[in-house]
């Protein structure tokens, strides 16, 4: 049989290993929101290298080493044997071929995490461009000689993601004109609005928990509108933006911000009234380049405050309280003192916090003189952070103590962020959402705490770690810091679920006494035996508390 007959076939497998690795391109484009900066970061990782430049794209590689070197070898010696060397490397390719394409199709069929792209405007625009280029690429260079039709078909795999991100490139100066014609839009319309308050709520760490809580105390005298969910990038606040009317009196909008700039063009278009920074660390360090930038960038949104308008800090993050506070504003200075000298530094502040037998936090609230007892469902000393802050702005808006008080029992948190959930025989923290240092170091001094609590009678701790990303530089400090809270706060068992900084932690623990019997390490191979091996130390320990921590800890929730 000729070896051309196998074409139909081999041109199949082609379409579908391009479809696979175009879902896999577009998917980590729209995962970095389509920045370039964020992108070259994620190079940076050993995660990357791992999905990037998996086992098919490295045998890809050394496929058509070995095709050019065999090809001029044979070509210049054994010329003869050309067609026999085209026939033998065809069906090595066929083999390969199919054994990629049907563990791909097994992941479809099993539903098994195929990584892909949400659908969007964009995602289908670059479709269509990308399989406009590479017919053209193909049509152009075919020759009708198979072996370099065969090496020009996988050449093209391997360039799917050059092609993608060479019309992003193309695309970015029309992208970046209707986006800022959306901005205008957005701003005029902010501008009609009247009698709207915004807040602009930002910071490292806490934004979308304070939003939740701002939201529900708010809403107590106010109808009150919010960026949805984690959505908080320049496009997103604009689209809501659009979508507010005059029905609304205030509008909680939480900025998104990777670089200088971020900020102001935000601002610009909702222009607040008041602004709220929850907390300062180190998070996105890779891509703000420094400490100073990350203190100039999260308080952009003060430049467009007008005068004696509302700003509330959390001061207990000793960043914030490097953060220029332009004249004529009004500071609030919130949080949870480290001591009662510190506590005169704050205007409202939380003190005596203590978790209660029945899973809430009780604690005294200090203001204006004057100290009340509360009592709230929200937990950790980090949330109480928060909450003190929206309070201060509640009181600000007129909303009495007198009804903030019943509310704070029923106060919701926001997915993902330390929801507990008692199930049959084991307490749930879902803090999966949260991928910050200080947001983690909150949960596992809860989970320290509700160990503590003899009340509550929980015997064990286990715990699941994500990797903390875009620190850079920073990211050896930040990891060894935390496998120290890990030993610290003495974890009975810990899944580590991370691609880069396990060895980190791993290191650290051990200098640190901890038992590394009960590290347990996650692949995507050992899901099912980690999860049978969660169910046996329950069912051994019961009553135990699980915190899942992290993107990946989602697997197992």
């Amino acid at each position: 049989m000729q070896i051309t007959s196998f074409w139909p076939i081999i041109l199949t497998g082609i379409l579908i290993i391009s479809f696979k690795q175009f879902l896999l391109w577009m998917y980590l484009w729209q995962k970095k929101e389509y920045r370039g900066d964020k992108m070259w970061d994620y190079f940076s990782l050993e995660e990357s290298k791992q999905i990037v430049f998996d086992k098919w794209t490295k045998l890809r590689i050394i496929y058509l080493t070995a095709f050019l070197s065999a090809s001029i070898v044979a070509n210049f010696y054994w010329n003869d044997l050309l067609s026999a060397f085209f026939g033998l490397f065809t069906l090595i390719f066929l083999i390969a071929s199919c054994i990629e394409i049907l563990e791909f199709l097994i992941k479809i069929v099993l539903r098994k995490q195929i990584l892909k792209p949400a659908l969007s405007a964009k995602m289908i625009l670059h479709s269509g461009l990308t399989v406009v280029s590479v017919s053209i690429i193909y049509i152009t260079f075919l020759t009708n000689i198979f072996g370099l039709d065969l090496f020009l078909s996988i050449v093209l795999i391997l360039l799917i993601p050059i092609i993608i991100g060479y019309w992003l490139l193309v695309m970015f100066p029309f992208d970046y004109y209707f986006k800022n014609k959306v901005f205008l839009k957005a701003k005029l319309h902010r501008q009609n609005l009247k009698k709207l308050q915004v807040i602009a709520v930002s910071g490292a760490y806490g934004k979308t928990s304070t939003k939740e809580i701002l939201d529900q105390l708010l809403g107590i005298k106010y109808t009150v509108e919010k960026t949805l969910k984690n959505q908080n990038s320049n496009v997103s606040c604009a689209r809501k933006t659009l979508k507010l009317d005059n029905q609304s009196d205030i509008f909680i909008c939480e900025l998104g911000s990777y670089k200088l700039g971020d900020g102001n063009e935000i601002a610009n278009f909702i222009l607040p009234n008041c602004s709220m920074i929850t907390g300062l660390n180190l998070q996105h360090y890779s891509l703000f380049g420094s400490r100073q930038n990350i203190i100039n960038a999260e308080s952009e949104s003060l430049k467009f405050l007008p005068k004696k308008s509302p700003v509330a800090i959390n001061w207990s993050s000793q960043m914030c309280r490097d953060i220029t506070i332009p004249a004529g504003l009004k500071l609030i200075k919130y949080g949870v003192p480290n001591s009662k000298d510190d506590a005169k530094n704050f205007d409202v502040y939380a003190k005596n916090i203590k978790l209660n037998k029945d899973l809430t936090t009780e604690f005294e609230l200090v203001w204006d003189g004057k100290t009340e007892k509360l009592t709230t469902n929200l937990l950790s000393v980090g949330n109480i952070e928060n909450l003190v802050g929206v309070i201060a702005l509640a009181l600000h808006y007129k909303i009495t103590m007198a009804k903030i008080k019943p509310k704070l029992l029923g106060l919701k948190p926001a997915h993902g962020a330390l929801e507990l959930t008692k199930k049959t025989n084991y307490y749930e923290i879902d803090d999966s959402y949260n991928a910050n240092f200080d947001g983690i170091k909150n949960a596992l001094d809860l989970v320290k705490e509700m160990q503590q609590n003899k009340a509550l009678k929980i015997p064990k701790s286990v715990v699941f770690i994500d990797d903390i990303l875009e620190l850079g530089s920073k990211s050896e400090e930040i990891h060894t810091k935390l496998g120290k809270i890990i030993a610290d706060n003495k974890v009975d068992i810990l899944v580590l679920l991370g691609r880069n900084f396990t060895k980190t932690i791993y290191q650290v623990l051990s200098q640190e006494g901890f038992d590394l019997n009960n590290v347990w390490f996650w692949d995507n191979k050992n899901t099912q035996e980690i999860k049978n091996n969660l169910d046996d130390f329950i069912a051994t320990n019961p009553n135990s508390v699980v915190l899942f921590e992290g993107y990946q800890s989602r697997k197992f929730l």
